[in-house]
């Protein structure tokens, strides 16, 4: 019997259906596919909301590498620097900012804040900023001196909206010890969102210049910030690029690092939240144990059920014996029915998987309107709030489809 014959007869056990004892093996290709759709999605979801997260926290906030002066630096020189590391090949764009932190007040509310004085034209000019940071109302512009962006959160717990007034109360530290408070005035000409609930209640955006006004230069950070071509590139213990991109990203943080020299500290995007990211690949380390375990439960579930189907098929067992086939393409058939079964168990399960996972924004959504309808005829009042903790988790769950 050829293994052509021998892998016919192993798909015709698998699929064929005989009284008592043809149901065994599609229960097994069922389970199997069960055990691997929570796999399958909680790999694309994981992926996507950890690449999503860092995404959003380069793009937005650290940038792909920061450059800060060991002292301080004049204009001139920034400025140099700026320009000296615009012109690498792989770079894509260089800004200046300053970060500080305040006090931002209301007639209804106060929060502290953290101040970002940025390039006005950063959000026209850099795509992955403009990309993830979402304008919610208004408009991007910090032309004028009083312009402020808020953060949606922010906007929300202060009550405040494109055209209201808010003020920032700043402390300029003195020689002596004292401190003088600082109270300047602001028009809303934005909010916006990263997506990422965490920021968008802390940050606030004001133009460059008016940053180094109201911000105190002893009490404040002057970096400069560096956008590369391919960022996930560069050193990182999360992410795996092809050999020639993590040449060229090592390359580029080389030649940065030289321009910089011993006045200026660089630092990726990797190592300046490493203690974050790392916490995330741990987390996918862990989810990786849990699947193998759940893949070996779903391979005993086959054993169970081709030791079963080996005892119902005795005598077929008895008619091929008696035609002439030897143990050994017996033993062939029977393990071929167990890879029918796994194979296509795997594939349904892998494309309901998939399926899930493109959907699985929308699947949330229904079981809220569900729980809000459920909520309404228990209580008489629609549940309220979102499934995944809009608090602490991303507006919208990002998916990223592994083909390998």
């Amino acid at each position: 019997m050829t293994l052509a014959q021998q892998a016919r007869m192993a798909l015709n056990i698998t699929l064929g259906r005989r009284t008592g004892q043809g149901s065994r093996p599609v229960g097994a290709i069922v389970g199997t596919a069960i055990a691997v759709i929570p796999i399958v999605v909680v790999m694309h979801i994981s992926s996507g909301m950890i690449g999503g997260i860092i995404s959003r926290f380069i793009e937005t906030g650290t940038y792909h590498v920061r450059i800060f002066p060991n002292r301080t630096v004049s204009d001139q020189s920034l400025q140099a620097m700026k320009n000296e590391i615009a012109a690498l090949d792989g770079v894509t764009g260089v800004y200046e900012e300053v970060n500080g932190f305040g006090l931002l007040y209301t007639d209804a509310s106060r929060s502290g804040v953290q101040v970002r004085a940025v390039d006005p034209l950063m959000y026209q000019h850099d795509a992955g900023f403009s990309r993830y940071l979402g304008l919610e109302s208004g408009e991007f512009s910090l032309d004028e001196r009083r312009d402020i962006l808020l953060g949606k959160s922010l906007a929300g717990q202060l009550d405040a909206g494109v055209g209201d007034q808010v003020r920032l109360l700043t402390v300029r530290s003195m020689p002596n010890g004292g401190m003088i408070p600082m109270v300047s005035s602001f028009v809303v000409k934005g909010v916006v969102s990263t997506g990422y609930q965490e920021l968008d209640r802390l940050w606030v955006f004001v133009g460059a210049d008016r940053g180094k006004q109201v911000l105190p230069p002893d009490d404040s950070l002057r970096t400069l910030g560096v956008k590369v071509s391919d960022p996930l590139a560069l050193p990182n213990g999360l992410f795996r690029a092809t050999a020639s991109d993590q040449q060229r990203m090592s390359g580029v943080l080389r030649q940065i690092r030289r321009l910089a020299g011993s006045e200026y500290q660089v630092i990726n995007w990797f190592d300046m939240e490493r203690g974050r990211y790392e916490a995330f690949g741990s987390t996918r380390t862990a989810l990786i144990i849990v699947m193998i375990i759940i893949m070996g439960v779903a391979a005993v579930n086959i054993s169970s059920s081709m030791i079963l189907l080996t005892i119902s098929q005795q005598h077929a067992i008895g008619v091929l014996k008696a035609l002439g086939s030897t143990p050994g393409e017996i033993r062939r058939i029977f393990l071929l029915t167990g890879a029918w079964v796994g194979m296509i168990g795997a594939g349904v399960g892998i494309l309901i998987g998939a399926l899930i996972s493109l959907a699985i924004n929308q699947i949330i959504a229904l079981l809220e309107i569900i729980a809000s309808f459920i909520g309404r005829l228990a209580a008489g009042a629609p549940v309220s709030g979102s499934l995944i903790g809009g608090d602490f988790y991303l507006d919208v769950i990002p998916v990223s489809l592994m083909p390998g």
